[in-house]
């Protein structure tokens, strides 16, 4: 499942955002503890089988899923941690037998709404449309997950 060109190919971000009807602790909480990220990320296309967080910067992390018959773990270093507000982490997928991705960036941005929690996910450096394709789904999906383990 090849997702990058190499290096040099021109990138651009995709922007997915989503309410919650939660407060941004809660919401921050569910992203970033093991055990809640394991049950909403993936969504409907693709199983979380291990995830690991050290929530620092210089912090590694890691999530290995199931998704079309593949194992693929995304792993990366965070960049910036400001709870409750924001975290910025390197993202790279390795494929079983495909070996390690491209890295790109990924920025979650938590705004309070009036009580209410305004997820907005920034991922740059994706080089191909079916990158870009593939994230946005991945991405939405993972959302949907999550306000069904916050709901």
């Amino acid at each position: 499942m090849t997702l990058d060109t190499p290096a040099g190919a021109s990138a651009r971000p995709i922007t997915v955002r989503r309410t919650f009807p939660f407060d941004r602790e809660t919401v921050f909480r569910a992203w970033t503890d093991p055990d809640a990220m394991g049950r909403w990320f993936g969504g409907a296309i693709a199983v979380a089988i291990s995830v690991g967080i050290d929530l620092r910067v210089g912090g590694a992390w890691h999530i290995t899923v199931q998704a079309g018959g593949q194992t693929g773990t995304v792993r990366g270093v965070y960049q910036e941690v400001e709870p409750p507000e924001r975290v910025v982490y390197t993202w790279a997928w390795d494929w079983t037998g495909e070996g390690p991705g491209r890295e790109s960036l990924v920025t979650v941005e938590f705004n309070d709404v009036d009580g209410a929690t305004e997820i907005v996910i920034t991922h740059e450096g994706l080089t191909t449309e079916q990158s870009l394709a593939f994230h946005t789904r991945g991405w939405t999906d993972s959302l949907e997950g999550l306000a069904q383990v916050l709901g």
